[in-house]
């Protein structure tokens, strides 16, 4: 309910609505360095579909940043 005002929860996160489609839901990647977020809630989409998309998504964020950082450290 804190976070995504779901009352006894939902298994579509957000709401389905036009204000909170695409950049209207949260990223994969959190606010500290090494928390990404993946779910029914996120960019991908509401539903079974759209969580594990998110799961899909957010794993390429993950390799991404960390091949990102092994260039910088080399």
């Amino acid at each position: 309910m804190r976070y995504t005002q779901a009352t006894d929860g939902t298994g579509y996160g957000l709401a389905a609505t036009p204000e909170q489609f695409f950049d209207g839901r949260p990223g994969y990647r959190g606010p500290l360095g090494a928390l990404y977020f993946c779910g029914a809630s996120t960019r991908a989409g509401h539903g079974i579909v759209g969580a594990m998309a998110s799961g899909k998504a957010g794993a390429g964020k993950i390799l991404k940043d960390r091949a990102r950082a092994a260039v910088r450290a080399s």
